[in-house]
């Protein structure tokens, strides 16, 4: 039985925002104020929450007699990126180029404008839905969902139109889930998309679902299971498996691990890095042995995501050119199973120097982790099965 191998979303990766935080004060009600964060986050939304708290965390430690008061209509956001502009009065500048009749840099604004995050730009963004070129349509729509301001889906869902091209709609998809929230009146357009011919638009239908948690649609995915296209599956694979009868999920993924089309068994390996099966390692090694790169580059990630002690030969023994930047992440995993992974790694045989600097640096990181935890005894034991133990 697969009952209690509950999904396992892959962390998301941190990334640098700057936050602006204006506020005012009772003592000077005809000022305003700022103040400027560096935060560690995974997301805009997650870096204005810690933004807030520690404007908080400030504004309590420092008490005063008089109030501070955030004023969030000025709050500004943006991702600190190289090459990119990285003051309001820059940022600003660059979206001023939206307004330009060259197609080229209107595409480069905003790619550029998408990957800073910075919200201010989506009154300049709007008007591109309605560009004769398609791709600058599909791209604003993008564009406007990565800005992260829910004042946008309104505009968004009037575009959304049976009749406007499939990449039109998989975009605005996209970006209602990412600026869609609980109550928001968006069932209508996903439902329909879920029926749309175009799988993209019921991939990304899909996604929306899971990403929102809509009760009133997910009924509507379990006929998508036997959908033709592998990532359509593995969608509805990810959005119901905490919610429907595992079973008949895990077999439908193992279906699809076996399945003679590639891209089928790509998007199985890439199901598995977000749920677990009963015999998920099983699955993954038949995977990682497969001859097509997008098949094995999708089991490899999700063989990263484990931790389990029967991993260490795999990793080691998958790994090539390709894999030797994931070393430190091995390393990590390593270390999180902790001393039983010591006899593991003695029995690796490096294939090149890079490999073995790697295994020794792995080495000496468990010796020294058995010191700290456990003492000079248990660090003398892994220096003995390090220098004398069976290799």
């Amino acid at each position: 039985m697969d009952h209690g191998f509950a999904s396992m979303p892959p962390a998301k990766p941190l990334q640098t925002y700057k936050v602006i935080v204006p506020y005012s004060e009772s003592a000077h009600l005809q000022k305003r104020f700022k103040i400027e964060y560096t935060i560690e986050a995974p997301d805009r939304e997650t870096a204005l929450q810690k933004a807030e708290r520690e404007f908080f965390a400030y504004t309590q430690y420092n008490s005063a007699s008089w109030v501070r008061v955030i004023e969030r209509e000025g709050i500004r956001i943006w991702r600190v990126l190289p090459d990119h502009p990285q003051t309001p009065q820059t940022i600003d500048e660059l979206a001023t180029r939206l307004t330009s009749g060259d197609e080229d840099v209107l595409y480069n604004t905003l790619t550029s404008l998408g990957a800073l995050e910075d919200a201010s730009a989506g009154k300049l963004i709007i008007p591109l839905l309605r560009h004769p070129n398609e791709d600058l349509r599909t791209l604003a729509a993008d564009t406007l969902g990565r800005l992260g301001d829910p004042a946008n889906l309104p505009v968004l869902l009037d575009h959304y139109r049976p009749e406007a091209p499939p990449h039109l709609k998989a975009s605005i998809l996209s970006a209602v889930a990412r600026l869609g929230r609980a109550g928001d009146p968006v069932s209508d357009v996903i439902a329909a998309a879920l029926g749309d011919r175009d799988p993209r638009v019921r991939a990304n239908a899909v996604e929306a679902v899971e990403r929102l948690k809509l009760p009133t649609t997910t009924r509507m995915l379990a006929p998508l299971l036997e959908d033709e296209d592998n990532r359509v599956r593995a969608n509805v694979l990810k959005a119901l498996w905490d919610t429907h009868d595992r079973a008949r999920l895990a077999a439908t993924l193992r279906e699809m691990a076996t399945h003679p089309s590639h891209w089928m068994r790509a998007s199985a390996a890439f199901v598995l890095r977000h749920v677990r099966v009963e015999d998920h390692l099983r699955l993954v090694e038949t995977l990682l042995s497969d001859r097509v790169p997008e098949v094995h580059a999708n089991a490899w990630k999700a063989l990263l995501e484990m931790n389990d002690l029967d991993c260490v030969p795999l990793w080691f023994e998958h790994l090539n050119p390709l894999h030797v930047a994931d070393l430190p992440r091995i390393q990590a995993r390593i270390e999180e199973i902790g001393p039983a992974a010591f006899e593991r790694v003695l029995a690796v045989k490096p294939r090149s120097r890079e490999e073995f600097r790697q295994v020794q640096e792995i080495l000496d990181t468990m010796e020294r982790r058995a010191y700290e935890q456990q003492g000079w005894f248990a660090w003398l034991k892994a220096k003995h099965n390090r220098f004398f133990g069976r290799r």
